[in-house]
């Protein structure tokens, strides 16, 4: 059972949310109206400020729109760091022309002054931005910048800037991820120039040195094409995160890990519990990956659970942070005694050379 099945996999799991979805396309229009109606009238909410920027994008590679940047000042429940956390959007068009591709980005940062790592976030199949906001946020109170864009096409309908149907049959779907790393490349190029853009609300917030990538399930496979496989990656990214994640060379192209490849810090983080995602599919890319690397070992939670919900997403939000604190912002100390922050009743963490043996097939990328 190979990487087809294991792709198969997760379609199967979104596609049973469908229905479920469809009757809540319905419910969501009706609570929206009443929403509004409360938020309308509700006093002393957080005040927005709007501000229309200009973003350039190196003309050889890809274009985007001028994007409108927005600000909130909410304080979202954190469990990892201290600074106080705002966001900003940004309506980013890849391709401008009939073969658009939108990609509308969100961003979390901390509000105190200076330049931050930039963290980019992928999405994993037909899962929204919005359902990892917890973690995104925890990154982003730690003292990174965080930009997670929502992919055209695999994310639950309606899909950003395409038509979809309420039941999400897009004619795209699972096969677009193959458009992802390209996305995904562009996402960082455009962040930072925005970042580089005197008069918006990230300027001077970004560390333009200091790219990290971190995606979960497909989202983790784009990251990991884009740091670490010779016809997708960016030298812009100096460590990857990659959870639930695999290696798809005959997907996307290229190979893993290969001398003509800048080698990048890896952190991968797996359940041994995901019956969606293969186990053995984050043994194999991290036993082919040089060091620095780590293995953190989850057990008792599904493929969404273990990001999803505590205590593990507390865990996995800790063990996030100070992977990046340690390869990006540069504090040696930061994995440190790692074990007593990682080590549970449900969660393990490893760097030797191998990881712990894993179910599943030996090859994610070979075909039935």
């Amino acid at each position: 059972m190979g990487q087809r099945t294991y792709r198969n996999r997760k379609r199967q799991i979104a596609q049973r949310r469908i229905v479920v979805g469809s009757i809540a396309v319905v419910l969501a229009a009706i609570v929206s109206v009443g929403v509004w109606y409360a938020v309308a009238r509700r006093p002393n909410l957080a005040e927005e400020s709007t501000t229309t920027t200009t973003s350039t994008v190196d003309p050889s590679t890809t274009a985007t729109t001028a994007p409108a940047t927005t600000t909130t000042t909410t304080q979202p429940t954190k469990t990892v760091g201290a600074f106080p956390v705002a966001t900003a959007h940004l309506t980013l068009v890849e391709n401008p022309g009939p073969a658009q591709r939108p990609l509308p980005t969100t961003i979390w940062y901390p509000q105190t002054g200076g330049q931050r790592p930039l963290l980019v976030f992928s999405q994993g199949f037909w899962e929204p931005v919005s359902a990892y906001e917890v973690l995104l946020t925890d990154w982003a109170s730690a003292g990174f910048v965080v930009a997670a864009p929502t992919y055209p096409h695999t994310n639950p309908p309606p899909h950003p800037g395409t038509p979809s149907t309420p039941t999400g049959t897009d004619p795209h779907d699972a096969s677009d991820i193959v458009n992802h790393p390209a996305d995904l490349r562009f996402v960082i190029a455009s962040v930072l120039a925005e970042a580089n853009q005197p008069g918006n609300l990230i300027s001077g917030r970004v560390d333009a040195t200091e790219v990290g990538l971190v995606g979960h399930s497909d989202g983790g496979d784009v990251s990991l094409a884009v740091a670490a496989d010779s016809a997708d990656f960016t030298p812009k990214v100096k460590a990857v995160a990659v959870l639930s994640g695999a290696e798809l060379p005959s997907y996307f192209g290229g190979s893993y890990f290969s001398p003509s490849v800048p080698a990048v810090p890896l952190l991968a983080v797996q359940s041994r519990t995901d019956t969606v995602s293969y186990p053995s599919c984050s043994v194999q890319l991290y036993n082919g990956a040089p060091q620095p690397k780590w293995y953190l070992q989850l057990s008792g939670f599904s493929h969404l659970g273990g990001y999803l919900t505590p205590p593990s997403r507390t865990v996995v939000a800790r063990v996030v942070t100070r992977f990046f604190d340690a390869e990006l912002a540069h504090r040696s100390s930061a994995m440190t005694g790692i074990a007593a922050v990682a080590n549970t009743t449900f969660s393990s963490i490893s760097n030797g050379p191998t990881a712990p043996a894993q179910p599943g097939p030996p090859d994610c990328d070979a075909t039935p």
